[in-house]
């Protein structure tokens, strides 16, 4: 299995759109901070959620970490940004934090 160097703009612009998706966050505003290319043990790139069930293969990926408006998110995806999962949020601003899996 061939091993990714740096972050493919797929990959980012799935994950921006997410983040857009769901916080009506300015793509724009937004940055990535830290990228890790990784292989999930799973269909469900590593995060496990109560009824979702996931096939045990395999799957070539990226851990992201983004930062825009004093918030931080790390997102979970599969090669080609095509399956992207939100694996924790939070807010510099209030200390909150929400981290599924990392």
């Amino acid at each position: 299995m061939q091993s990714e160097t740096s972050l493919p703009d797929s990959v980012k612009n799935a994950v921006f759109q997410e983040i857009e998706r769901q916080t009506d966050v300015d793509p724009n505003t937004l940055k990535v901070i830290r990228t890790e290319y990784r292989v999930w043990s799973d269909s469900c790139l590593g995060i496990q959620k109560p009824g979702v069930l996931c096939l045990q293969v395999l799957t070539p990926g990226w851990s992201v970490e983004v930062e825009g408006k004093n918030q931080r998110w790390v997102y979970h995806t599969d090669q080609t940004g095509t399956s992207v999962i939100e694996a924790g949020a939070w807010s510099e601003s209030s200390g909150s934090s929400t981290l599924l899996l990392e």
